[in-house]
């Protein structure tokens, strides 16, 4: 098999373009170790020429429309659609998802090619260095709680009914930024923001842009995790086989077991990000 150029898409947030980033150097070291990753040898061969890896940022209707809530859009595939299409078109050789935001539906000329290895699946609360809330419970009464969520919304209600639960939009680096007050649209007062913890570990720079903040990650029996949340999907087209069994070399089998049972459930009651579902 000869090397090939190999062009990784992604959304282009800070956060997207970090696990694409994973993605690369995941499917490097795959291809340079292969008898390292863990893999089934009758299902997946390495090639044996190495190849060329790069990343190609998309911007998703997602990431475009933040003057709205996520629920209120009214649309499936706000993060992954523009990736899609790219992806059947040949822009792209394969492009890296959040799990939790790829569709278990897809399109029948694509499939999920590989799962990496899951990062931490809680989510977190983050407040203020200064205020330094250790658990919902800490909250004062009443306290200002940010999410896009509607799963971590109904949750919050069931834990906290008092709080003021309030939608916050944009990119990680912007969220935080709006809960310490310095970002230039910010115009709530939040006392805390409710995050995916696998999201603030791969954040670029995270020492720094996370340096006024307390992370304090919430037990999964008080907020139970979206579905695939913490892994990062790749996407490849389905009759692709050789980009299929370079990104199986990467895989994770035990993420990937895990996350396909979640993935199941929530097709089977056809859940989406419209339905407030946790696994």
């Amino acid at each position: 098999e000869e090397a090939q150029s190999i062009t990784i898409g992604s959304r282009n947030s800070p956060l997207a373009m970090a696990q694409a980033h994973i993605v690369h150097d995941a499917l490097e070291q795959a291809q340079q170790h292969p008898k390292e990753r863990k893999f089934d040898p009758e299902q997946a061969f390495a090639p044996q020429a190495l190849h060329r890896f790069r990343i190609s940022g998309v911007a998703t209707k997602g990431d475009k429309i933040l003057d709205v809530a996520l629920a209120k859009i009214g649309d499936k595939g706000l993060f992954t659609k523009e990736l899609e299409v790219a992806l059947m078109h040949g822009d792209v050789s394969l492009v890296q998802h959040s799990l939790k935001d790829l569709e278990t539906v897809m399109p029948a000329d694509l499939a999920l090619g590989a799962v990496l290895k899951r990062e931490d699946k809680r989510d977190a609360l983050v407040s203020a260095a200064a205020n330094k809330f250790k658990s919902l419970a800490d909250l004062p009464k009443g306290a200002t709680v940010g999410t896009s969520s509607l799963r971590r919304r109904a949750q919050l209600a069931a834990a906290r009914p008092d709080l003021h639960i309030v939608d916050v939009r944009g990119n990680l680096n912007t969220r935080i930024a709006k809960l310490l007050g310095v970002h230039e649209t910010s115009r709530v007062k939040y006392d805390a923001l409710v995050l995916a913890a696998a999201g603030l570990v791969r954040l670029p720079n995270a020492k720094d842009v996370l340096r006024d903040v307390h992370i304090a990650p919430i037990d999964p029996q008080v907020m139970v995790p979206a579905v695939s949340q913490g892994a990062i999907g790749v996407q490849v087209r389905a009759r692709d086989w050789g980009t299929q069994r370079l990104v199986q070399l990467a895989e994770d089998q035990e993420t990937r077991a895990a996350c396909d049972h979640e993935r199941t459930f929530l097709r089977d009651i056809q859940g989406g990000c419209q339905v407030p579902v946790a696994v």
